[in-house]
């Protein structure tokens, strides 16, 4: 089943677009690449080839490996937690993120310099990361459960870290 829905999706995630790219002559146009071309005319005009193969089908792959990838995290938490509900904000990741981000906003860096907000936001994740690392293994080999509990010891530490931040913003005030 995901064989056959996996074309079709990126078919049509291809084919939409400010300029709209015709999903058969998308699928044509991939087929051809692949070594299997369907007829003698060209499946796509010139400016259609350049829009497939410069910004949407790079797009759409990123966004699989994307998806992909955050796939396999999760199913690597839960197994470690042994908990089908686990996920990232257990290790204080999306709390980190967050804090780096509001951090970045609030030092004015987001406006200053280039891709500074994902880049903090990829310190905060990490930083929260590995204070959950050394904070669970600072008594030896840490259990289960004390790496959970160092995880949301750490995610609530970074949550009201980005809300005191958020305050102290001068956008945020209220007038």
């Amino acid at each position: 089943m995901l064989g056959v829905a996996l074309p079709l999706v990126v078919t049509l995630g291809v084919s939409m677009g400010s300029v709209s790219l015709p999903p058969l002559g998308v699928a044509r146009s991939l087929l051809a690449a692949a070594g299997l071309p369907l007829g003698a005319t060209p499946p796509l005009t010139p400016s259609g080839e350049a829009i497939l193969w410069s910004v949407r089908l790079p797009r759409v792959l990123l966004a699989g490996l994307v998806g992909g990838g955050l796939a396999v995290v999760g199913a690597a938490l839960q197994s470690l937690f042994r908990n089908p509900m686990a996920d990232a904000g257990l290790l204080g990741v999306g709390p980190g993120a967050a804090l780096g981000a509001v951090l970045a906003v609030h030092l004015g860096w987001a406006h200053q310099v280039f891709l500074a907000l994902p880049l903090c936001a990829f310190a905060g994740a990490m930083a929260a990361v590995i204070a959950v690392y050394l904070l669970a293994h600072a008594g030896g080999r840490p259990s289960l459960h004390g790496l959970l509990l160092t995880g949301l010891a750490v995610a609530a530490l970074a949550a009201a870290g980005t809300s005191v931040l958020l305050v102290a913003t001068e956008e945020f005030r209220v007038r």
